[in-house]
């Protein structure tokens, strides 16, 4: 996308098969971190004719300490001889790309243990409207014409639905999938699942 000195950032968004947002920030080294009480933050904006990018990222003292690779939910580090890479990688519902101000934005964070996440990506109107947006509604027409079509044999019963149902179960493994299909929806990175997850539990071997 742009550089600044050695630092090299560059922010990819898919949206075929699923909607994916990538950011990867390359030849980092301690000096562009500050140490702030146990964490080393990192706070990087970069902008250019299409687009606005704002990453905040608070990594645990004792990874960049220890220089060993490591992946947290969303961010992965990998380290070289003098320097390290940080990729982020995070698969987005459709409906998350809002628009904001005249520019489409994409927002995100990730609170996991030892790292912390926080994406801010804002689409020039121009470049959203010829790269993006004709993505979107080729994804959205596909998904509506796959309903459609189960609507039709669902109503005249026709045997053809389970064959159907049975192909899109295995369509969807052609593809990795990083969260759960509930994902999608729009949610607190503090959600917790209720009860008390009793049904989990293994039982004792006899």
């Amino acid at each position: 996308m742009m550089e600044k000195n050695l630092i090299k950032v560059q922010v990819r968004l898919f949206i075929q098969p699923r909607p994916r947002h990538e950011v990867h920030i390359v030849n980092l080294s301690l000096k562009d971190l500050h140490l702030v009480d146990d964490k080393y933050v990192l706070a990087l904006e970069r902008e250019n004719n299409r687009q606005w990018l704002s990453v905040g990222i608070e990594i645990d003292k004792k990874i960049i300490e220890n220089r060993m690779d490591v992946k947290r939910d969303i961010a992965h580090i990998i380290f070289k001889e003098e320097t390290f890479d940080i990729l982020i990688d995070r698969y987005l519902p459709i409906q998350s790309i809002k628009k904001e101000n005249d520019k489409y934005t994409i927002k995100y964070k990730s609170n996991q243990f030892q790292i912390k996440v926080e994406i801010s990506n804002q689409l020039n109107p121009d470049y959203y409207d010829k790269n993006i947006r004709p993505k979107i509604e080729n994804t959205l027409d596909r998904k509506r014409k796959k309903r459609k079509q189960y609507k039709s044999l669902k109503k005249t019963g026709n045997d053809l639905t389970e064959d159907l149902l049975r192909k899109d179960f295995l369509d969807s493994e052609l593809y990795r999938t990083v969260y759960s299909p509930n994902s999608d929806a729009d949610r607190s990175f503090r959600e917790r699942f209720g009860g008390n997850l009793g049904n989990y539990s293994r039982s004792r071997r006899r």
